[in-house]
């Protein structure tokens, strides 16, 4: 049974009418009857236009019969199905975030009355209603799609049909998704989905008796960020380093700023301790909350600042180039001898240079390099070209390829 408090308090009866063949009908009345006597409503009765209550999560029903010029709308259009008619029934599942104070009038003429919404927000991540064959979550409808984090806890409130039970499903058909959820596959009272790191992609939600429904996307978590800035005093502290640390940023590389400080602080990257806005590169600068972004350009200076941009205390930033890459992996494959000259071919030698280098004897680990050679690169493979070396070293020669960076 619904109670609806307010200046007009309205209950749910039924009423049971007694047929001949001695068989019993139940009959669910609506929440309210609204007719037009004249230019006003009258609501259960009571008139002209009263001040009705009603509830958050509760779902009512208004019977409408009015006169054709006077069709009656619930300002709204979050919850509401079949609005703005004057003959027939409109659903109305008060979302969770509805205001304290909404209205219904005549579309026409602009008369009305007074609608007072109580009853606590919900705590919960989704509230889960049934106006209709179909689920209205958090208000939007039918079946919005979700999207929820690995990692993350999120609640449901489910206050839908007893035969619309809501059930995390691993796909449309009903297969039920149980790991880290509790309470599954109820009609009301509240679900848990502690999301599994390892969780697919796509999940479901269906009612589990007729298969209606939507999808859930599931995401992974954001990394976390490269430097968390807060103000704790007339200071910035850059993870927990307190009083304006110097930080050190390399060309070409991606930071994230996680930016909590007072409001009064917000937190710019500036070409100087003047507050010149330095901006290349930067999203979302000059904040004092939320997630600034710098991408460092390769001819950024080679220093910046943050600072203050209402109190110009900062720190210093210092750019430094990137490491050189790696050298890479270099792999003779074939060698080629001639009366006269020596081929090597070997792999990995593009953008670099090859030199080919040469010893008599392993155990000095001396190498001398080819007096003299050419290189030529196709295709992925480089072709080292020189002169056989038996007038240096005799008949005994070990050859090997060097690389060095252009």
């Amino acid at each position: 049974m619904k109670l609806n408090a307010g200046a007009l308090d309205v209950k749910r009866f039924h009423f049971i009418a007694f047929l001949v063949l001695g068989m019993v009908w139940t009959v669910d009345a609506a929440d309210f009857s609204v007719t037009t006597p004249g230019f006003f409503y009258s609501i259960n009765g009571q008139q002209p236009n009263p001040t009705i209550t009603l509830m958050r999560g509760q779902t009512y029903t208004f019977e409408v019969n009015a006169q054709s010029d006077h069709p009656f709308e619930i300002l709204t259009d979050q919850g509401v199905v079949n609005n703005n008619i004057f003959l027939g029934t409109i659903t109305f599942t008060v979302p969770s975030s509805a205001p304290d104070t909404l209205s219904y009038i005549c579309s026409i003429h602009g008369f009305g009355g007074i609608i007072n919404i109580i009853g606590s927000t919900s705590t919960a991540d989704f509230n889960v209603t049934t106006p209709g064959s179909y689920y209205q979550i958090n208000g939007d409808a039918p079946n919005p799609t979700i999207t929820l984090t690995r990692g993350s806890n999120y609640t449901f409130a489910v206050n839908a049909e007893a035969d619309h039970p809501f059930q995390i499903s691993r796909d449309p058909n009903g297969t039920s998704y149980d790991a880290g959820v509790a309470n599954n596959n109820i009609s009301n009272g509240t679900l848990t989905f502690n999301v599994p790191s390892d969780a697919p992609d796509t999940l479901y939600y269906v009612c589990s008796i007729h298969l209606f429904g939507g999808t859930i996307n599931i995401v992974s978590p954001p990394p976390p960020p490269d430097f968390t800035v807060t103000t704790p005093g007339f200071f910035y502290s850059i993870n927990g380093q307190d009083f304006n640390p110097t930080i050190t940023l390399t060309r070409g590389a991606t930071y994230t700023f996680a930016i909590s400080a007072e409001s009064d602080h917000p937190f710019q990257i500036s070409s100087d301790l003047n507050g010149t806005s330095y901006d290349s590169g930067v999203m979302n600068n000059n904040i004092y909350d939320g997630t600034l972004t710098f991408t460092v350009p390769a001819d950024a200076p080679d220093t910046l600042y943050y600072i203050c941009t209402v109190h110009f205390f900062g720190g210093t930033i210092n750019i430094v180039n990137p490491p050189p890459p790696p050298a890479p992996f270099v792999k003779v494959i074939s060698v080629a001898l001639t009366s006269s000259n020596v081929t090597l071919q070997s792999t990995g030698t593009n953008g670099w240079t090859a030199i080919p280098e040469f010893t008599s004897n392993l155990t000095t680990r001396f190498w001398l390099t080819v007096p003299s050679f050419s290189n030529t690169y196709t295709n992925g493979t480089n072709i080292t070209k020189f002169n056989r070396l038996e007038a240096i070293c005799g008949p005994n020669v070990f050859l090997r390829i060097r690389n060095t960076n252009n």
